[in-house]
């Protein structure tokens, strides 16, 4: 089965209020707020991630009038006897350097170039990307984990 563990650590004013958690939109757990809270959710039947079929799901977080939203996919990267393995499969990194820059926009890129960059990445047959030395825009990395990459 597949299941996700989930730490929270909440600030004090929280405490006494009620914590949500929902999965793609459904509540799946629920408890009086603590400090910190550990749980375990179960996700049987939730779609894999992996480079073909970059299947993401959203955990929301509620307490209070607190409310938080993530993106995650689901996936387990082992190795087993000199091989990497994703999903149970032989997966070997065929990856590429990116720089988030571009002669006429600077580092001022649009988005519409970027999602271009990373077609032809994808399209050259590579199925990871280093984002060069530096923080990358935490929306494209967002679009990229849709696209595969």
């Amino acid at each position: 089965s597949r299941a996700m563990d989930i730490t929270i650590d909440l600030d004090g004013t929280l405490e006494g209020k009620k914590v949500f958690l929902a999965v793609d939109g459904k509540e799946m757990y629920s408890c009086d707020a603590e400090k910190n809270i550990n749980c375990t959710i179960e996700l049987a039947g939730a779609a894999i991630w992996d480079t073909d079929t970059p299947n993401l799901h959203t955990l929301n977080v509620k307490a209070g009038n607190a409310e938080k939203q993530f993106s995650f996919g689901i996936r387990e990267i082992k190795c087993e006897n000199g091989k990497m393995l994703l999903n149970g499969k032989e997966f070997k990194i065929f990856g590429v350097n990116r720089h988030d820059c571009h002669p006429q926009f600077g580092y001022a890129v649009p988005e519409t170039i970027a999602l271009d960059d990373i077609q032809a990445i994808k399209a050259q047959g590579f199925n990871c990307i280093r984002g060069s030395h530096y923080p990358q825009n935490r929306s494209r990395r967002r679009k990229r984990s849709h696209e595969g990459l």
